[in-house]
């Protein structure tokens, strides 16, 4: 059955995938099993060599958007999906993440109530292949010790980010760097 269409998305979900096959299923099921509804998920398969592609094109929901292209890397993957957002904000989810139900509501709602607030980001669970959680990241919930902890190393994990569309016209893309084009980005918004 094909959800409600909406013309503009209050969400971005942008799914950057290299022979994700392993997990995207169940990536692809936690977010289309958000409370919040009102969202598009844009998956960009990066050339992959697996079933990645098969497995995004067995979903009928009108809110996946499949683009296809040749393997370029992650940076101009991310670019890409960024140039072809709709929403009021952007949200980051891998190919192999897991997010809870609530997750876009809770984010959405906090970003909604605090425009001052650019970018945030939650905590997480790190598992094993079987699924059982090896490891929870707690992070600071404070804008001074976030700022403070910003300094020493990347407060944010990636696939836990909602931000403001609108920050990218005056922050730009992600640079081409190599493992930290998450953080450095961080930056660059954090700048503006």
């Amino acid at each position: 059955m094909k959800s409600k269409k909406f013309s503009r998305p209050t969400v971005s979900i942008i799914m950057p995938v290299y022979n994700g096959a392993e997990y995207l299923r169940s990536a692809l099921d936690s977010i289309l099993k958000q409370t919040f509804k009102n969202f598009e998920l844009i998956v960009i398969n990066d050339g992959s060599k697996d079933d990645s592609q098969t497995i995004v094109e067995s979903y009928t929901d009108d809110r996946i958007r499949l683009i296809n292209k040749k393997n370029s890397g992650l940076v101009t993957t991310l670019n890409l999906a960024l140039g072809l957002a709709h929403g009021k904000y952007i949200a980051r989810h891998d190919c192999d993440d897991t997010s809870r139900a609530n997750r876009l509501g809770l984010q959405v709602a906090y970003l909604d109530s605090h425009p001052d607030i650019v970018l945030l980001g939650s905590g997480y669970n790190l598992t094993d292949k079987s699924g059982k959680i090896i490891g929870t990241f707690v992070p600071f919930t404070d804008d001074a010790t976030i700022r403070q902890d910003f300094m020493l190393r990347n407060p944010f994990g990636h696939g836990t980010i909602m931000f403001r569309r609108s920050i990218v016209k005056e922050a730009g893309g992600y640079a081409p760097l190599r493992y930290t084009e998450d953080y450095e980005y961080w930056w660059r918004i954090a700048g503006h």
